[in-house]
């Protein structure tokens, strides 16, 4: 009897697992989880002026990024960074997060520098933060920078899903920068019978979400939003 419950208890886990899984892997369900995270941030309006664009990283695959440098998903950031430095001439170009080294000892934040300035942007208008780990590292940082440029408006760049513990992260510090959302994933409404698929990067795209919800939990409990 213990053994008949055992196997149905094991069977009932590995059901509600891959149904888990299934659902995490639809887009309807990924929308639900991303769309409230990217909805606050969709409208952008851009001022006249700004004296920064601030450019979070992670849009590189560190594992294979030394040399010939590679995009990641999160490659938007970086292509709506440098198209926002040709809006704002004047602008500086910082980019932030840079988790130390994709390998070797150059970081992400020197790599991203060598591609803005290969697509046209002057090496004296970018400025690199190497050391932050984390977004809360992102905000001291980028503050120890502003304050030392004396910015005083600047845009934050940082996909959508990320922005709102971004920005959270930033006020904390006592900064209030623009927000700019890329990388936009949620598409409601345009679902078909087809949605309901699983694909894996569909996952990926809920597993991100998840993600964040837990990051912006912990950052509650530690005191950083």
């Amino acid at each position: 009897a213990i053994h008949r419950r055992q196997t149905r208890l094991a069977w009932w886990l590995f059901g509600a697992s891959v149904s888990m899984l299934w659902a995490l892997s639809t887009d309807p369900i990924a929308d639900l989880l991303t769309a409230p995270l990217e909805r606050p941030y969709a409208q952008r309006t851009l001022p006249a002026t700004v004296d920064a664009i601030v450019v979070f990283g992670g849009c590189l695959d560190r594992r294979t990024s030394v040399e010939e440098m590679r995009l990641s998903d999160a490659a938007d950031r970086l292509v709506k960074s440098v198209i926002l430095a040709r809006r704002y001439p004047d602008a500086l170009l910082v980019f932030s997060g840079a988790r130390s080294a994709t390998r070797g000892d150059v970081s992400e934040g020197e790599l991203l520098k060598r591609l803005a300035v290969q697509l046209g942007i002057a090496p004296e208008r970018i400025r690199v933060e190497p050391s932050a780990i984390n977004t809360r590292g992102n905000a001291l940082e980028c503050r120890r920078i502003v304050e030392q440029e004396s910015v005083s408006s600047f845009l934050l760049v940082t996909s959508a899903t990320h922005m709102r513990r971004s920005m959270a992260s930033f006020a904390k510090v006592g900064l209030t920068p623009i927000p700019y959302a890329v990388d936009f994933r949620s598409h409601p409404g345009t679902w078909t019978g087809f949605s309901l698929l699983p694909d894996p990067d569909t996952l990926a795209v809920s597993t991100s979400a998840l993600h964040e919800y837990l990051g912006l939990l912990a950052y509650r409990l530690r005191g950083y939003v």
